[in-house]
């Protein structure tokens, strides 16, 4: 009798065992299926425009459950660019069209937003709404060093720069500064999130950056520049503006020109305005 009730243990502890080992099994491998039938794609270049472009890609995201989109960390337009052709990229993000030595006849280029680009101070500088040419070739200069120079308070102005290469200092000269020599004593930052970062943390300061960041950040605000601000890009006398594009490739798998195509009609249908940005 002891030895048949020893071998039924048996026959149950196995059955037992097995059946977890089954399910086990099949649990592991309906997550793995499900895994494989997600979508990712890799997104890198600009930083601004990758900001800009994130609002696409939620919504995208949210109407194909399937999709995921990765963004790379990137600050360069170069990157978007280069990794597109080299295929370390599914799709990049540019504020400027490419380069001579960037051209690549195997690039899809598809206008997503015009962003404003604005010169925003901390929440703690006051009295200071409007900035001249002049004032700004001054701070940038050093020249001008106190807010009160500008008709501020007695505070002293902490600038807050951006490398020559980047599009919006390039756009800062071309428009403002010119040739102005920069003071030793601007902080210069290397990606638009720093500007935003350093601008919100640090008081009395001003800097470059998207008008779509402004407004994500209650303690920035953007000054008007010749009495000309962002109401007027319309008109078109606000002149501080760049484009983005979004790079993808003629051989681009068929998930890819999905989302291009979304990004095509919805810019199309106006959705820019939800998100704070303008006519491409």
């Amino acid at each position: 009798m002891i030895v048949i009730i020893f071998l039924l243990l048996l026959v149950i502890a196995g059955g037992g065992y097995y059946f977890f080992k089954s399910t086990t099994t099949t649990t592991t491998t309906t997550t793995t299926t499900n895994q494989a039938t997600n979508e990712h794609y890799r997104i890198a270049g600009s930083g601004s425009g990758a900001f800009a472009l994130k609002n696409w890609t939620k919504k995208y995201e949210t109407e194909n459950s399937r999709v995921v989109m990765d963004f790379l960390p990137s600050a360069d337009a170069a990157i978007a660019y280069i990794g597109v052709a080299e295929k370390t990229v599914d799709i990049g993000v540019a504020s400027r069209l490419p380069a001579a030595t960037e051209e690549n006849p195997i690039f899809v280029l598809t206008p997503l937003v015009s962003d404003a680009i604005v010169v925003a101070v901390s929440g703690s500088v006051s009295g200071v709404s409007n900035l001249t040419k002049d004032q700004l070739i001054g701070i940038w200069s050093g020249n001008i060093s106190n807010w009160n120079q500008v008709g501020g308070q007695d505070a002293k102005i902490v600038l807050i720069d951006r490398e020559e290469s980047e599009s919006s200092k390039k756009k800062l000269r071309e428009l403002y500064i010119g040739n102005t020599k920069v003071t030793p004593d601007a902080i210069e930052v290397h990606s638009e999130a720093e500007v935003a970062d350093a601008i919100n943390s640090t008081q009395y300061s001003i800097g470059v950056l998207s008008n779509g960041r402004v407004r994500a950040n209650a303690n920035l605000a953007a000054l008007k520049l010749d009495g000309v601000g962002i109401e007027d890009i319309a008109t078109g006398a606000y002149p501080f503006t760049r484009k983005y594009y979004v790079i993808s490739r003629k051989d681009s798998s068929e998930g890819i020109k999905n989302f291009v195509r979304f990004v095509e009609t919805t810019v199309a249908q106006g959705l820019y305005n939800e998100f704070g940005y303008f006519k491409p």
